[in-house]
């Protein structure tokens, strides 16, 4: 089944961006490659994380990772064509605090239904 790449919950009622530094130690790609196990010739083009809260609770029932790979260097180019590719699915549950730890900055956006996103603004107060 052929699927788009993106964040999606069941009512998308926020919707934004992130954008993410690497660790001064190392990338995100080769501290995911090294955490999954992933072969050295295989490329993670793509990363998820998902996180559910248990019923109406404070408590996290999961936090999950889910990376996406090309085995087929062939397949590289289809992606940048924008054709669909086959790629290897991998999926752990991590601790936030390990999570984090992959990074050196993070930032998320949320704006309501996404109309804020890439909005111009001007802030007035101080």
């Amino acid at each position: 089944m052929i699927q788009n790449f993106n964040a999606n919950t069941q009512y998308k009622d926020y919707v934004g961006s992130v954008a993410a530094d690497d660790a001064d130690t190392s990338t995100l790609r080769s501290s995911l490659k090294k955490y999954f196990d992933i072969d050295k010739d295989e490329v993670i083009i793509g990363i998820k994380t998902t996180a559910n809260y248990h019923g109406r609770s404070n408590d996290i029932e999961n936090f999950t990772v889910t990376i996406h790979v090309l085995s087929d260097m062939n397949q590289l180019e289809k992606l940048k064509s924008g054709e669909a590719v086959s790629v290897n699915e991998y999926q752990k549950n991590i601790s936030i605090q390990e999570y984090f730890k992959f990074f050196k900055r993070l930032e998320f956006t949320l704006s309501i239904k996404g109309e804020f996103e890439n909005a111009k603004y001007e802030v007035i107060n101080s």
